[in-house]
């Protein structure tokens, strides 16, 4: 499982890494892959189970689980509506302020996965 997570980690820096994006439409898509990486230790992370169980080595911590699940709400919301908004050329500033609320959503989303520990 710790070789699972640390596999996680690096596909998070490398997302992190990727060349810089030409449109509005690919800066959407690249916030969505970055958030398809996290969400994807996440659901791994939740799956474990509940720290205080007997004799369970690997668990999760509930709290933590609901900070994931509450970031993960926002972010997934921040990106529908950053899709929807570079799909309509009319949209102009909209679209900047959704794709910038949508990158705030996923970083603040994927530095919680990011920060995961287990015990």
């Amino acid at each position: 499982m710790r070789k699972l997570f640390l596999a996680a980690a690096l596909i998070l820096t490398l997302a992190a890494c990727a060349t810089q994006p030409e449109s509005p439409a690919q800066t959407v898509y690249a916030t969505q892959t970055a958030y398809a990486a996290a969400l994807s230790l996440a659901v791994q992370y939740k799956s474990l189970p509940v720290c205080g169980a007997t004799g369970v080595v690997v668990c999760s911590n509930p709290e933590v689980v609901k900070q994931i699940l509450q970031a993960d709400d926002t972010a997934y919301v921040a990106l529908q509506a950053a899709q929807v908004a570079v799909r309509n050329p009319a949209t102009g500033t909209t679209a900047e302020k959704a794709i910038a609320y949508a990158n705030q959503a996923v970083g603040a989303f994927t530095a919680i996965v990011s920060s995961l520990t287990l015990k």
